[in-house]
C-alpha cells in the first residue's frame, strides 16, 4: 500500500494525517472536497484508479462522505476506505461498515492508532502488534473507553490464552480462524505466545458471549478444540465496571485503572 488520499474539509486534519503517513514512507494526497475526488481532480499527477487506500470524514462540505463512500464503493471497489470522523455514533459505523467502509477511526486519534489501522489492511499487523503490544492496546482502550463514555454505547474485551500443547501448523490454523472472526471496527493484540486481546466496539455482554462463543469452538483436520480448552477473561463496560447506571466521563482514570486491573493487563 503507497498512495493514499485524505479527503477532509479540515485543513488542520489533512496536515497532521499526511504528516503522519508522510513520516512512514507513504506518498499521501489531500482533497477537501468529495467533488474534486469524484471528477478526479485531486492532483494532477495521479488518479483514483492509482489510489490503494483514502481516508475520508463523514462531514464534507455540500456533501455527506457517506455518498462518496457509495460512490468509491461502487465504481473504484479496489480502494480501501477508511472513515476518520467525530462522528462515532453506532447507526453512522454500521451505516460506513454497510456501505464498504473497511475501519473507522474516531476523531480526535494519534499516530499509533492511524498506523495500525492501516497496518491492519495491508497485512503487516502482526510485527507490529508483538513489538507494540502494549502500548498499543492501552492507547486503543483509552479511545473506546472515551468514545464509549460519551456516546454511552457499550464495549467488551475479551483475554484468550490458546492452547499451549498445539502443533504450530494447528496454532497458525487456529490464529488465521479467530482473526477471520472479527469485524473490521475490532482490534486484536498480540499480548504474548498464545495469547491475545481483542477490543470490541458497540459490543454488549451477550454480544461478547456470542463473540467468544465463535472464536473458541473449532474443529481442525485432526483436533477438536472446545471452549473448555482455552483460558478466558472477558469485561464488558459499563456493566463490569463501577457497578454505575451513567458512568461519568469525568472518572475516566478510575475506570480505566479498574479495567486494566480486572483483565490483569
Amino acid at each position: 500500500m503507497q498512495n493514499i488520499l485524505v479527503v477532509d474539509d479540515a485543513s488542520l486534519i489533512r496536515f497532521r494525517l499526511s504528516t503522519i503517513l508522510k513520516s512512514e514512507g507513504f506518498k499521501v494526497y489531500e482533497s477537501e472536497t468529495a467533488a474534486a475526488v469524484r471528477q478526479n481532480s485531486f492532483a494532477k499527477d495521479i488518479s483514483l484508479a492509482n489510489i490503494d487506500l483514502i481516508l475520508l470524514d463523514i462531514y464534507l462540505k455540500n456533501e455527506n462522505g457517506l455518498d462518496l463512500l457509495e460512490f468509491l464503493t461502487d465504481k473504484y471497489p479496489n480502494i480501501s476506505v477508511i472513515i476518520v470522523s467525530g462522528a462515532n455514533k453506532t447507526d453512522i459505523i454500521k451505516r460506513s461498515v454497510k456501505l464498504g467502509a473497511k475501519d473507522f477511526i474516531a476523531k480526535p486519534f494519534d499516530k499509533k492508532t492511524v498506523l495500525y489501522k492501516i497496518n491492519n489492511l495491508s497485512g503487516d499487523n502482526e510485527k507490529k502488534e508483538v513489538i507494540e503490544s502494549e502500548e498499543s492496546y492501552k492507547t486503543n482502550l483509552s479511545i473506546e473507553l472515551n468514545r464509549s463514555l460519551r456516546s454511552k454505547q457499550a464495549f467488551s474485551i475479551v483475554k484468550v490464552v490458546l492452547p499451549e500443547k498445539l502443533e504450530v501448523e494447528e496454532y497458525i490454523e487456529i490464529k488465521n480462524f479467530i482473526t477471520s472472526k472479527i469485524r473490521n471496527i475490532d482490534q486484536v493484540f498480540v499480548l504474548a505466545d498464545y495469547e491475545y486481546l481483542f477490543i470490541l466496539p458497540l459490543t454488549n455482554k451477550e454480544g461478547s458471549k456470542v463473540f467468544i462463543d465463535k472464536i473458541t469452538n473449532i474443529t481442525l483436520a485432526n483436533t477438536e478444540i472446545k471452549n473448555d480448552h482455552f483460558i478466558i477473561e472477558d469485561l464488558t463496560f459499563s456493566e463490569d465496571i463501577s457497578g454505575e447506571k451513567e458512568p461519568d466521563v469525568k472518572n475516566f482514570n478510575e475506570y480505566r485503572t479498574e479495567i486494566l486491573k480486572k483483565m490483569k493487563l
